[in-house]
């Protein structure tokens, strides 16, 4: 910063030029940056950990009681469809694998198929 005149008497005052002022903000711009940088780092581990909370909750709330709901729906649908099945004779193909689930949907296929032809 330049001031046009002196108001102290110094040496640098005497040979004609100018008063100046230097400021030097290096020490303050550095620990700015720091400060800056363990901020962004810190909203990003909060933004993780929301995430994880989040995803836990919703796990929890929302997931696990709708795998209840829907392996309870499974099995009366299950049921419902071997007494439709026996009630119309209709027997299940071979080679059907019971433990993944696709007894029920071979076998609504084949009662499609049947009553399609009725």
């Amino acid at each position: 910063v330049a001031t046009p005149t002196c108001r102290v008497s110094r040496s640098a005052c005497d040979n004609g030029s100018s008063p100046s002022i230097f400021f030097d903000f290096t020490t303050p711009n550095g620990l700015e940056v720091v400060s800056d940088s363990v901020m962004i780092v810190m909203i990003m581990l909060v933004m993780v950990g929301v995430s994880i909370e989040l995803s836990r909750v919703l796990t929890t709330l929302l997931v696990k009681p709708m795998e209840r709901m829907l392996g309870v729906l499974h099995k009366y649908a299950s049921s419902i469809l071997y007494q439709v099945l026996a009630a119309n004779k209709v027997t299940i193909g071979e080679g059907h694998d019971h433990e993944d689930g696709q007894v029920e949907t071979a076998s609504l296929e084949d009662l499609m198929r049947k009553l399609a032809h009725v």
